[in-house]
């Protein structure tokens, strides 16, 4: 402690004078600390030889006692001493988050005035580009939004090296292309991109796929991101190309306007019902008509895509009761090859059978062949048998063009017009959010090497010079935002 004094006067309050005597405090705390082990021990010994009121045992009761007091005030000096460092450092921060409150409103407006100063500069050699530093932030967002979505997509299709970055502006291009020309923004199509990625499509089958999956999402008011997942997976269960999309959208898109569905709930039936239909023979246009024929009944979306496999189930795995029943009823569901029947003509040849039974008999022989929780789509299909899905049929051999037809409509409004607009608007802010991306980037860059700089100025609490060394941070990191603005804008932008 006489040296710690040598070294700062008595009455300094300085962080590093009240750091070094807290330190010796310390060490004569610790010491203190072991005088009174040895006093307890000590004590101890004496009481158990010479008793506890023995005048040697007293001598060393009074003798730790006086070393706890002594302990004591050691300890309250140095909280008191802890708590003055406390109070400096509470005050010295104060300073510094007035200073670099100031620091920040000084870089705020050296930042506005450098992208007025670029997109004045961009007006000025013609691009057409609002003058304005909220705009130019807007896109900088827009931009940050698209790019993260175009980054997801290259990381889902694995795209790397050489191959890989030609690959992705492929798929850059394409999503820029669907936000220019259609009522769906350039990064909701890189989320579409992405759902086809996840499906296994590759750069051009997921190319090739999105203005179909465009056309199916305006076509039936989904949100894009769910129609790119709804078509996916629905042709897959089906085990339909991509060369096929056009004419599996088309059939939907008719089918959902000649029946009481629409195309979202139609797509959710075909994902339940799809592979069981492919399996037993059925094309595409039967299980539209049968999806069609339940929703014209209520039943509608997975719970008719549900019903339908049960029932298709129940008619190519039967039962021993069913197929006993089936038999009865005269019923073939496979034809001389052994192939399983259109169901159609299951459904025709069922409904004549059961024509001439009463109703408790009909009931019976249904109840034999199919699940009673499915009875409700068995009889949905029963009296749509004839005309009804006749007529869907013959529609469906017209359906060319159909899916088109019906996004061409649902766009042809104002809505669709404002929808359009918000689409190209956002396209325009991802061009000039991609011009000032790369300072924006450098930008960034600087402030978080500052915001490094600062915290590991501070990481041993706050030190005399540490303000000045912030200071002089500080004033490097607006010098260089100063020259990275001005080396931007004598760059040419075209």
């Amino acid at each position: 402690m006489k040296l710690v004094t040598s070294e700062f006067d008595r009455n300094d309050k300085s962080i590093k004078a009240i750091t070094a005597r807290n330190a010796v405090l310390n060490k004569e705390i610790d010491a203190q600390k072991e005088k009174v082990s040895t006093l307890e021990k000590a004590l101890a010994n004496a009481a158990e030889s010479f008793g506890e009121n023995d005048r040697r045992t007293l001598s060393w009761q009074t003798q730790l006692n006086n070393a706890n007091a002594e302990l004591n005030n050691l300890e309250r000096e140095l909280k008191d001493s802890q708590e003055e460092v406390k109070n400096l450092n509470r005050e010295k921060v104060e300073k510094l988050v007035n200073g670099l409150k100031t620091a920040g409103e000084i870089a705020g407006k050296v930042l506005v005035a450098g992208l007025k100063a670029a997109a004045a500069a961009m007006a000025a050699i013609g691009t057409g580009a609002v003058a304005s530093g909220k705009f130019i932030k807007d896109s900088l967002n827009v931009y940050g939004e698209y790019e993260d979505a175009m980054k997801q997509v290259q990381a889902t299709m694995g795209l790397t090296g050489e191959e890989g970055e030609e690959a992705f502006n492929k798929l850059s291009q394409a999503a820029k292309d669907a936000g220019a020309t259609t009522r769906f923004s350039a990064s909701e199509s890189a989320e579409a991109l992405n759902y086809l990625a996840l499906a296994g499509y590759d750069t051009e089958q997921a190319i090739g796929a999105l203005p179909g999956v465009l056309t199916l999402a305006a076509a039936g008011d989904m949100d894009l991101a769910r129609a790119s997942d709804l078509v996916t997976d629905s042709m897959a269960a089906l085990g339909l190309e991509i060369a096929d999309m056009d004419m599996y959208m088309d059939k939907m898109a008719k089918t959902s306007q000649k029946s009481n569905t629409d195309v979202q709930q139609l797509g959710e039936g075909i994902l339940v019902a799809g592979a069981t239909m492919k399996n037993a023979g059925q094309d595409l246009d039967t299980l539209n008509v049968m999806l069609g024929v339940l929703a014209n009944r209520g039943i509608k979306g997975a719970e008719g895509g549900t019903k339908l496999r049960n029932i298709i189930m129940s008619l190519t795995s039967p039962t021993s009761a069913a197929a006993k029943e089936l038999e009865s009823l005269g019923i073939s569901v496979t034809d001389s090859s052994g192939n399983i029947r259109d169901m159609n003509d299951i459904f025709t040849d069922l409904n004549k059978e059961l024509d001439g039974l009463s109703e408790a008999d009909k009931m019976n022989a249904l109840s034999n062949i199919f699940n009673k929780q499915d009875l409700a789509g068995v009889n949905a299909l029963l009296s749509g048998t004839g005309d009804e899905m006749n007529n869907l049929y013959k529609e469906l051999e017209n359906a060319d063009g159909a899916a088109q037809q019906m996004s061409d409509t649902m766009e042809s409004g104002l809505a669709g017009s404002v929808r359009s607009l918000k689409s190209a608007y956002e396209g325009l802010q991802i061009v000039i959010g991609e011009q000032f991306a790369e300072m924006a980037q450098g930008a960034v860059g600087d402030v978080t090497e500052l915001v490094r700089d600062i915290t590991e100025i501070l990481n041993d609490g706050v030190q005399e010079g540490d303000i000045t060394a912030i200071g002089e941070r500080i004033s490097s990191f607006l010098i260089q935002g100063i020259n990275r603005i001005t080396e931007y804008i004598q760059m040419p932008l075209i």
